[in-house]
């Protein structure tokens, strides 16, 4: 396989290969054994769109990295493969959905699911074992950890779709109930694109941990659960991250 420009980052899950290329962003590959070849899987079309029209030409701007996030029963058939792409100063998460439809071009582009604003070139993405906010599953989950120029250090954690949710209310709520730093509302700041929703933003969910005890008991009745179970929840995402 010959890549187009410049790789600057390459990682293996099993028999798919993910490369970033400094101008192109980042192409899935597939190694099949028999033929001893790389076979191109998917691009991320979203990025190549955005620089043939002029976006994204600043300095500094580019894909610098790309992994794998790993989840338990994904990557034995690739139903929903996902990656992270470090792009200029944010993070991406990109799937992979060999089925097909109008939307991917027959599974030939990553669509984008998830943007995170970092404020910080990213250029390293690294996986990580760690154990799932679900206390009843055993399933295998890896965190993908991002560093940035500026010394910047954080980590995408998976997150069940009940936890999700439930945190995804909080987001909310604390958004609205809370003041901010120079009175940015935290989804403006972090906007990068419609996808942003897809994502949640620890900094500001862990800031329910020391709010007055009412304040806190208001803001879980407000999505509809109790004090306890926003801690616990809270709790469990801690414990993913304990090793950071």
């Amino acid at each position: 396989h010959h890549a187009p420009h410049y790789v600057v980052s390459l990682r293996v899950a099993k028999t798919y290969v993910i490369y970033a290329d400094v101008y192109q962003a980042c192409t899935l590959l597939f190694w099949r054994d028999r033929d001893r070849q790389l076979y191109p899987l998917a691009k991320d079309a979203d990025a190549h769109e955005r620089r043939a029209i002029g976006h994204d030409l600043r300095s500094g701007s580019g894909s610098y990295c790309a992994d794998f996030v790993v989840d338990a029963g994904e990557l034995a058939g690739a139903h929903a493969l996902g990656v992270v792409v470090g792009d200029g100063d944010r993070v991406r998460l990109l799937q992979y959905a060999p089925l097909g439809s109008d939307t991917d071009r027959g599974g030939q582009r990553l669509l984008a699911r998830a943007d995170f604003m970092v404020n910080s070139d990213v250029h390293t993405l690294a996986r990580h074992a760690v154990p799932r906010t679900d206390p009843d599953s055993d399933a295998a989950a890896f965190a993908c950890i991002y560093a940035g120029l500026d010394g910047q250090v954080g980590a995408l954690l998976p997150c069940d779709e009940k936890v999700f949710r439930r945190l995804r209310a909080l987001e909310g709520v604390l958004g609205n109930a809370l003041k901010h730093a120079a009175g940015v509302h935290p989804d403006k700041h972090r906007l990068a694109s419609l996808h942003s929703r897809n994502i949640l933003d620890g900094a500001l969910l862990f800031r329910y941990c020391s709010l007055p005890r009412p304040l806190q008991r208001d803001l879980a009745l407000a999505v509809g659960t109790d004090r306890a179970t926003v801690l616990q929840t809270l709790r469990s995402v801690d414990a993913q991250s304990a090793w950071l």
